[in-house]
């Protein structure tokens, strides 16, 4: 139930980033990934499903990809400003 969840969310979204109460064909894949993602320490004696969400390009430290969107963006800017002195109000869109 929970990979073919998480294989529909990616399928619409194009990320496995599923937010805490997302819930998906009535099954609560929110709740589901937030208990992977802190519990998730279970997965190291099973690499075949860890694996398995690996391949999915699942997300298992959340604030890890937040950093990785912030730098890549922060490059983003300052390819295209010459500079990393981003203003507080800009938006990067």
């Amino acid at each position: 139930m929970f990979i073919d969840a998480l294989v529909s969310f990616k399928d619409r979204f194009g990320h496995c980033r599923v937010p805490k109460r997302h819930v998906e064909g009535g099954y609560k894949l929110g709740q589901a990934v937030a208990c992977v993602r802190s519990h998730g320490r279970f997965l190291k004696s099973d690499e075949a499903r860890r694996g398995v969400l690996e391949r999915l390009g699942f997300v298992f430290k959340e604030r890890d990809a937040r950093w990785d969107d912030f730098i890549e963006s922060l490059q983003t800017f300052c390819k295209r400003e010459g500079h990393c002195d981003v203003p507080y109000w800009h938006i990067e869109g």
